[in-house]
């Protein structure tokens, strides 16, 4: 629930561990925007790339990234989310991570996108959104006549081989998102309806796990 206390206990081995695992995560996003600047300067600069960009180069422009992450990261994490803790009941000292924070700033994203993306495509189906997004959605069509064929709210959800793009692209996620909502929220007669049910929806079933 937003607003919240939430406290999980660590170990030192998973202080140090996590900071270093999300800025090894993002070396490969670095890695891309390295490969597209060189590209750039391809372009821009009639010169040659690996005079700029050797071997080496590049890696200590990694190992830098990387380094700087991490020790950012852990500065964050110690100064803004860990602290000391004794229990009452062991004596005994444990490194606790308070997430109430970064918790509520993730469930708002969350239900950002959860009531942003469904919207969109309830725009869609009724005509009402750009014809590149209406593009990548399509109805199911069942080819037998089945109990699901006088269903004209579910859309085909496309096969993605890769992960890091093709499940997060809007023809697939797009889909996904919406099938999972009861049939009557789909069936909205307006935006204005669909909204209001999807937001009741979201909040009836949020609130009733916790």
């Amino acid at each position: 629930m937003m607003g919240s206390h939430y406290v999980t206990y660590i170990t030192i081995t998973e202080l140090f561990a996590a900071p270093v695992m999300y800025a090894a995560m993002a070396c490969g996003a670095w890695t891309t925007a390295i490969i597209s600047m060189e590209r750039c300067i391809c372009v821009l600069l009639p010169l040659k790339v690996k005079l700029f960009f050797t071997h080496r180069t590049t890696a200590v422009l990694l190992l830098g990234i990387f380094l700087y992450q991490a020790v950012v990261l852990f500065i964050n994490f110690w100064a803004f989310s860990v602290k000391l803790e004794t229990s009452q009941a062991t004596n005994i000292t444990n490194l606790v991570l308070d997430v109430s924070a970064f918790d509520e700033r993730l469930n708002t994203l969350a239900y950002f996108y959860a009531i942003t993306i469904p919207t969109v495509v309830c725009m869609c189906l009724n005509n009402m959104a750009p014809e590149y997004l209406t593009g990548m959605l399509r109805v199911y069509t069942p080819s037998r006549s089945l109990r699901s064929a006088n269903d004209r709210t579910i859309l085909v959800k496309p096969h993605k081989n890769y992960v890091a793009y093709g499940k997060r692209s809007f023809s697939y996620v797009a889909p996904t998102m919406w099938n999972r909502l009861p049939r009557y929220i789909r069936k909205s007669d307006s935006i204005e309806s669909f909204k209001r049910q999807l937001k009741h929806h979201l909040f009836t079933t949020t609130y009733s796990r916790q």
